[in-house]
């Protein structure tokens, strides 16, 4: 666990960083398990269609395809979901 929030700090700004507590507070106040959350109405939009640049080697653009395109989303769609997962590559 003091990986992990050693890993969190360093993502964070130098500023944000000193402002963050120190791991025995953090440690103290945090629940020691980690849950995994699932909406059931999640919509998954892509920013940049089925097109990826970035070709990361855990996906590889694969992930995209199976996501609404930004660029055709209707915008009564939405109404129809609890979530909405945006990425793109």
């Amino acid at each position: 666990m003091q990986t992990l929030y050693a890993e969190l700090l360093s993502a964070l700004s130098p500023q944000m960083r000193s402002s963050a507590p120190e791991f025995a507070i953090f440690n103290e106040h945090t629940p020691h398990y980690l849950d995994k959350i699932c909406p059931a109405k999640t919509l998954s939009v892509s920013v940049t269609d089925h097109e990826c640049r970035q070709k990361c080697a855990h996906c590889s653009g694969h992930y995209l395809k199976g996501m609404q395109m930004l660029s055709q989303l209707k915008t009564g769609t939405l109404r129809n979901y609890d979530a909405v997962l945006i990425s793109g590559g």
